[in-house]
């Protein structure tokens, strides 16, 4: 970056022009794959205007972009299948990259710089829960760190039930009317439920903010949460006197 700090700490006056430049190391294969954040596109050098606080990333990859893993499709399946194939999407993608998951690289599909497909065995299968999928990238002959990219992959199944949802406050008489919150342990849980007495399915009211309860009314609720059983239900009865 130029030029220097004129109090060498990094800050500069208000208005500055600021010139980055990137280029590999010499060495096998790598490639400048572009800027991010505050700079963008693959320019180099590239000018940056200093108007408040800036942050600059060069990306280096074995492409002419930045390795990203942003999705991977499908994200879950269920306990026991007997295989399946995954497709990853993301930018920086070449003919020699590796992907990883569960601690093995996998046989790879490279099917363009944005798509690859990997299968996925019934032995990763097997057990309910989740792993990290990795996309890998350093060229041939490199010793040192790769970059990479990433997703969850989870393997749903009759695992433990979610946590049964709390109530707050809780059943009872009270004189004026309740604003009832439902709570779960389970971070990223999904909670139903119904104020007429009936029982809450995936059909019913999803739980987002406090309940008003100005009448006499039983709430009914449960939970769901990836990778877990449908929690057991709760139920609270509330009895407003005026």
């Amino acid at each position: 970056m130029s030029p220097a700090s004129p109090t060498g700490d990094g800050f500069y006056p208000a208005g500055q022009l600021l010139s980055f430049s990137a280029s590999a190391d010499s060495g096998p294969g790598w490639e400048f794959g572009g800027w991010t954040y505050d700079l963008t596109g693959t320019a180099s050098p590239a000018t940056l205007t200093a108007n408040g606080e800036t942050l600059v990333f060069a990306n280096f990859n074995i492409a002419a972009s930045p390795l990203t893993l942003s999705a991977i499709k499908p994200t879950t399946i269920k306990a026991g299948a007997k295989s399946v194939v995954v497709t990853l999407t993301g930018t920086g993608f070449a003919p020699g990259c590796r992907v990883s998951a569960i601690a093995q690289y996998r046989t790879v599909t490279y099917v363009n710089s944005t798509t690859l497909r990997i299968t996925l065995a019934p032995a990763d299968l097997a057990t309910p829960g989740a792993f990290q999928i990795f996309v890998e990238n350093f060229p041939s002959g490199w010793h040192g760190c790769a970059v990479f990219g990433y997703q969850t992959f989870l393997v749903a199944g009759k695992g433990a039930p979610a946590a049964t949802p709390l109530f707050s406050p809780k059943a009872g008489s009270y004189s004026g009317t309740q604003h009832v919150m439902i709570s779960d342990a389970i971070p990223g849980s999904i909670i139903y439920y119904t104020t007429d007495g009936s029982i809450p399915t995936t059909a019913s009211a999803q739980y987002s903010t406090p309940i008003p309860v100005s009448s006499t009314e039983t709430l009914r609720a449960d939970a769901t949460a990836p990778g877990y059983l449908r929690s057991a239900e709760a139920t609270a009865k509330y009895t407003i006197t005026k």
